[in-house]
């Protein structure tokens, strides 16, 4: 069910911003469904009196879903799809790339003609793949695509019933005037040049030679009939009525998702909360991670640690990670790594960093045990290199991030030091150690 919601909270602010389409309704349509499926679910779960793991006692759950609120959601939700076409919508879509495929093909064109290679190559790089089937001939040169189903507003219904009546009329013209001219290759068209003209070809192209030709070919020939202008006129105004109240329904549509914003919101928040603790519990199975135990000490006790992505590096090398205690907090405050090259060291460092956020965020942790205590602050220093820009030299860096973790830290902190002034001589070695624990 979450991964047929979508970024609810983007969507708001695009419709705040003024920027929102049809698609995003229709995506918030669907998040909308989805949440009210979500909610029933958790609720026959927990009414059901089905069995909960103690990480998450029901309880959690139920102050979750009730923070859900679905009264006015659910009434946008009915109201989008009451109005908005899907079918109409992809439709909209295919026009669309057919249109971009044509400049494509023109702007290739261009680069084969005028460019260079290089022009070639970055035309063909940015072109998509083509449409089998063209749109305009599957539904016809003037068919007309409408994002608006036509009961979605009294308006609506009763243009697309004048549209259908003048489509009906154009239908008896034209068999009228096939009959009459005698051509039945004659079709009732419209050009952005030329405007609505009978156009006829063949045979029938060759008998119309007293018709005032607006265009013609050696086969084909092209005129104005005063009925067909008119009926066209007729039919092009009401369809400009559909679209401009189309865009009145729309608007109607987004002042609604407007309205509502606070609540989407909220339950965008819902939402993500569940995603990350789904992610969690995935996460946590798959890895094999276990619970920590959180209190108010400062003790930080970790059995069989694994670092949680080096584990999943070597998992995919078929390699096997060696796990590591840390017992520190109590009396050991402070733990000092030594080792050959390779062995581990930083490795280490990092993963009782990472475990403690971890346990902190509300994740389970990769060990076979571990009891922490509540953390306020996470400081590292791993890895260095000089600033030019501030003129400042790797030592120098160094020391003064060493300065500002002695500045800050407080007793509840939990810092990790990874070779400190490395490359120096012992004795300087030996004088930084004093300076730090003096």
């Amino acid at each position: 069910m979450l991964r047929r919601c979508h970024d609810s909270q983007r969507l708001v602010q695009k419709f705040a911003l003024g920027r929102g389409n049809a698609d995003d309704l229709l995506a918030l349509s669907t998040t909308i469904s989805a949440t009210q499926e979500l909610a029933l679910t958790i609720r026959e779960s927990l009414h059901g009196g089905k069995a909960f793991s103690e990480s998450l006692p029901p309880d959690s759950l139920s102050r979750l879903v009730s923070r859900i609120q679905l009264d006015g959601p659910l009434a946008l939700a009915s109201k989008i799809k009451n109005a908005i076409d899907e079918e109409g919508v992809v439709h909209q879509h295919q026009i669309e790339d057919e249109e971009a495929g044509t400049l494509m093909e023109m702007a290739e064109q261009i680069a084969t003609t005028e460019g260079s290679t290089d022009d070639i190559a970055a035309v063909k790089r940015g072109r998509g793949k083509k449409s089998t089937t063209s749109i305009r001939e599957h539904y016809g040169e003037d068919a007309q695509v409408w994002i608006m189903k036509p009961l979605a507003s009294t308006a609506l219904k009763r243009l697309h019933a004048d549209l259908l009546s003048l489509d009906e009329d154009k239908a008896k013209l034209h068999d009228n005037l096939q009959r009459e001219l005698d051509a039945s290759t004659l079709a009732l068209r419209w050009t952005p040049g030329l405007g609505h003209i009978c156009h006829v070809k063949g045979k029938d192209a060759k008998r119309m030679a007293e018709m005032r030709s607006v265009s013609s070919s050696k086969s084909t020939k092209s005129f104005h009939h005063p009925e067909w202008t008119e009926l066209g006129r007729r039919i092009d105004q009401v369809r400009l009525q559909i679209r401009a109240e189309e865009q009145r329904v729309f608007q109607k549509l987004r002042e609604e998702v407007i309205k509502t914003l606070v609540k989407l919101r909220r339950n965008a928040t819902v939402l993500d909360e569940l995603d990350v603790a789904c992610s969690f519990a995935t996460h946590a199975k798959d890895q094999g991670l276990v619970r920590p135990v959180l209190n108010n000490t400062v003790a930080h006790k970790v059995m069989g640690g694994r670092h949680p992505t080096v584990q999943v590096g070597l998992q995919q090398q078929g390699r096997t990670f060696v796990t590591n205690d840390c017992l520190v907090g109590d009396e050991d405050r402070l733990w000092i790594i030594t080792g050959p090259n390779m062995g581990g060291k930083s490795t280490f460092l990092r993963q009782n960093a990472l475990i403690t956020i971890m346990a902190q965020v509300g994740s389970f942790v990769p060990a076979e045990y571990a009891e922490i205590g509540i953390v306020d602050q996470i400081f590292s220093r791993v890895g260095s290199a000089d600033d030019l820009y501030r003129n400042q030299s790797t030592f120098m860096v160094e020391m003064m991030e060493t300065g500002t973790i002695l500045k800050h830290a407080t007793e509840r902190s939990f810092v990790i030091m990874d070779e400190i002034g490395r490359g120096t001589t012992p004795e300087d070695g030996i004088a930084r150690r004093v300076q730090l624990h003096a």
